[in-house]
């Protein structure tokens, strides 16, 4: 009876998950920076039907939805400055390891 019941996950496994735990911790990462630092490493290639581009914006999408889920501060850690684009709110690759592994 006192015996205490390990939290099982709830919803489905992460499908990108693999791609946080290459993160250096004290770097600040957007979903789009975290494809770009993948692709550049040869960690994650794209060989399916789609366009490279369609994939490319499907991970991203899945890690907003993923920084949403988990609670990430809506300001961020700090900004991430991608080439031709706006400055965008990124958090600290440790907070996204962290948010893998609860």
């Amino acid at each position: 009876m006192g015996e205490k019941k390990q939290r099982l996950s709830v919803g489905r496994p992460m499908k990108y998950g693999f791609l946080l735990e290459i993160l250096e911790d004290e770097v600040i990462y957007c979903p789009a920076s975290i494809v770009d630092h993948c692709m550049a490493l040869n960690i994650w290639r794209y060989t399916g039907s789609d366009p490279e581009y369609i994939q490319r914006l499907r991970v991203r999408h899945s890690l907003a939805r993923f920084s949403k889920n988990h609670g990430f501060p809506y300001e961020g850690d700090g900004l991430v400055y991608i080439e031709n684009q706006a400055p965008v709110r990124g958090w600290f690759g440790w907070r996204w390891k962290v948010a893998r592994t609860n």
